[in-house]
């Protein structure tokens, strides 16, 4: 070990050494400012027992308790639940319709425009039914537009028409739907 590290190990050891004893003093010092400071507790004096010892008057009567009668058992009110729909074991949720029969009846729709507009729009809203959601639906929806401008309900094709531009506001289908009326 060199004279440095040597050194330096004493000065810690010392250093602990320093602290140590600090700790124990400061403790001896507590302790002894405590114990001068206790008080010490005179021992208590003695009381003759008296000879004769009076009894308290004892009450003329004691009332007896209030009666308090329970409160009336309520029987709760039978609770009626609304009667549970049946489903019956024939009925089967339509699969959802592949996207090949989605193109499928909207050509068949498309096709229909030119010359059954009733149909192309039936096509439509058949395919509206069952597939609410699908890929075609902005197709699906210029066809039923432009079907019910044919059939003169024009009405029914602008509130249909706002609808489709609030759904599909970029759509390429809107330039020539605006121009059916």
């Amino acid at each position: 070990m060199s004279a440095t590290a040597a050194t330096a190990t004493a000065t810690v050891g010392a250093g602990k050494l320093v602290v140590a004893l600090g700790m124990v003093a400061m403790i001896a010092v507590g302790g002894g400012l405590w114990y001068a400071r206790g008080e010490s507790t005179p021992s208590p004096a003695r009381i003759a027992a008296p000879s004769h010892v009076e009894s308290a008057p004892l009450p003329a009567e004691i009332a007896p308790p209030p009666v308090i009668a329970p409160p009336p058992v309520i029987a709760p009110a039978p609770v009626k639940r609304p009667p549970v729909a049946k489903r019956s074991a024939a009925v089967q949720p339509t699969p959802p319709m592949s996207p090949t029969d989605e193109v499928t009846m909207l050509k068949a729709a498309q096709s229909a425009l030119a010359t059954d507009p009733v149909r192309a729009l039936a096509l439509a809203n058949q395919h509206a039914s069952e597939h609410a959601a699908g890929q075609l639906r902005e197709e699906r929806e210029a066809i039923a537009i432009e079907a019910l401008a044919k059939l003169d309900r024009t009405t029914d094709a602008k509130a249909r028409f706002d609808r489709f531009v609030a759904a599909f506001p970029r759509s390429g289908y809107r330039l020539r739907l605006e121009r059916l009326w």
